[in-house]
């Protein structure tokens, strides 16, 4: 008998309203010489979707923020160590933003400077839910929404973008965790996320 094919992989989610935010949020990138680090297509994996979903979290509101189902192409130009995932496998990546909107950067070994980036596991190992790069320690995560600019100017803050950043001019919650500070500033309440609280623990 033979053995039958295997199931094909459940398409990517795919919008035309979330590549358009990536295509803004992708520019910003671009002008600081990093857009070769970032695809031009936006995708995101069903089972990420649903993460995200879980937590509140829409396809363009991802979009927006940075947040990309990436494979091995672009894990390992960012750094990713292979032995975090499967090759053919994609993880969820959370690029990691300035209170002003630009970029966090990492330099690897080899003295590529890259942005600086943290993708959660599909399946986690123990207590681990995300891996980052080697030695490129933690980062505060500011989500980029598409109300924050408007908060801003409210706030006296304005450079002219209508999704920059405002934490500069803003009081901010800080949480725990990409996800809850995402949802918690898309629901009006301006937060600063820390990737894990054991993150400020050092080797010693």
């Amino acid at each position: 008998a033979t053995t039958p094919a295997p199931a094909p992989a459940p398409a990517p989610v795919k919008s035309h309203r979330a590549q358009l935010a990536w295509n803004e949020l992708r520019n910003i990138f671009v002008a600081c010489d990093l857009g070769s680090f970032l695809p031009e297509a936006w995708e995101l994996d069903p089972q990420h979707e649903r993460s995200l979903a879980a937590s509140g979290i829409s396809p363009d509101a991802a979009a927006a923020a940075g947040i990309i189902s990436l494979g091995h192409h672009w894990l390992q130009k960012l750094g990713i160590a292979r032995n975090a995932y499967e090759i053919g496998e994609r993880l969820c990546v959370f690029f990691y933003l300035d209170p002003w909107g630009r970029p966090y950067t990492h330099t690897l070994d080899d003295g590529t400077e890259t942005p600086f980036c943290r993708a959660r596991l599909n399946s986690p190992r123990g207590n681990q839910k995300y891996t980052q790069p080697k030695d490129s320690g933690i980062r505060p995560y500011f989500p980029r929404v598409p109300a924050m600019g408007q908060w801003a100017k409210r706030a006296g803050y304005d450079d002219g973008s209508e999704t920059a950043t405002g934490y500069p001019e803003l009081d901010a919650i800080v949480s725990e965790g990409e996800k809850k500070s995402l949802k918690a500033t898309l629901d009006g309440f301006p937060t600063i996320g820390v990737g894990g609280v054991w993150n400020f623990k050092g080797h010693d």
